[in-house]
Order: C-alpha cells, then structure tokens, then sequence
C-alpha cells in the first residue's frame, strides 16, 4: 500500500511540475509572437534612425516598485496603468526618414524609453540600434521604439537586416504610402 501511495505521488509532483513550467511560459511573452521585421514596420514608422546609447537611467524606487507589483499580477481590477520604462540618453547619429533626417541630424541628443520586461525593447548603454518610432506625443516625453527595432551590433544578422531596410527606403518613392 505504500508503494502505491509513492507512485501516487510522484505521479501527481511530475503532472504539478508539468503545468507549473507550461503555466510560466504563459506568464512570459508568447512564443507564438513573431517579432515584424523592420520593413514590414518601415512604412508606417514615422521616423527610422540610428542612435548611440550613452545611458540608460534607473527606475526611481517607486517605479521600481509599480513595475513589480504589474509584473506580478498585483494590480487592482479595472484599473488602467502603464508599466514604467527607463529613460536612456541617446545621440543621433543618422536618420533615414524623417526625424533631423537634414544636416544637423548628426550627433543630436535623443531621449529614448528602454522596456523593463522581458517583452519590451530593452537598450544597453554604449550600443547601437535602429529605431523605428512614431513622434512623442509630448515635447516632454521621450520616443518610445516600435517593434521592429533592433540593436545594431557586428553580426552578419544585423547587417543584413540593416541592408535589407535601406533597399526598402531607397526604393520608396513619395507616392508609396
């Protein structure tokens, strides 16, 4: 009888264990996402451009917390809120469509919104990236990068992806919408 009572139990620990990782992966980004390429976004960005990360400023203690409470499922229902986001200080320093795409694009100061879940677009100090982004809403608010974006780093996957964009861009006529 104790053998079976082990063999129950270990039956129903591997079937816990089973929901327990399925239900983290819920609980995490969707897999079944797929991340659009910059092109499929390129059209309906506003603005395309590459910035230089210079530093990516902390959550304040409070945002830390809100961002912890969300992320946890602690939010009172009915109630709408945002998940904060670090503030990065960027440069300009290139622009292929719209935003300084002019003569004093080069090495203009940007202020860039940096996700802090694993499903928004995290930035790193010192690197590079292409944002796609549509204008803030505010003078005041940073440019938040649409999906598409990405980090510009010395892979032949980077490369391409940023060849692949400016083909699109420069095969772009005014007329195409």
């Amino acid at each position: 009888m104790t053998r079976g009572w082990g063999v129950g139990v270990s039956r129903a620990l591997a079937l816990f264990a089973g929901l327990s990782l399925s239900c983290g992966a819920a609980m995490a980004c969707s897999t079944t996402y797929r991340q659009p390429a910059a092109v499929e976004v390129a059209n309906t960005a506003a603005w395309i451009l590459i910035a230089h990360v210079e530093t990516v400023h902390p959550l304040t203690q409070e945002q830390d917390e809100l961002a912890l409470r969300i992320m946890t499922g602690n939010v009172p229902m009915n109630v709408s809120f945002a998940l904060p986001t670090q503030l990065a200080d960027a440069t300009l320093t290139r622009a292929l469509k719209g935003a300084g795409s002019g003569a004093n694009a080069a090495a203009a100061p940007l202020v860039l919104h940096s996700g802090v879940s694993n499903c928004d677009f995290p930035l790193s100090a010192g690197a590079d990236y292409l944002i796609l982004a549509n204008p803030p809403k505010t003078a005041n608010d940073g440019i938040r990068p649409l999906a598409g974006s990405f980090k510009l780093d010395d892979t032949a996957a980077s490369r391409a992806k940023l060849a692949d964009l400016q083909t699109h861009l420069s095969t772009q006529t005014s007329s195409t919408p």
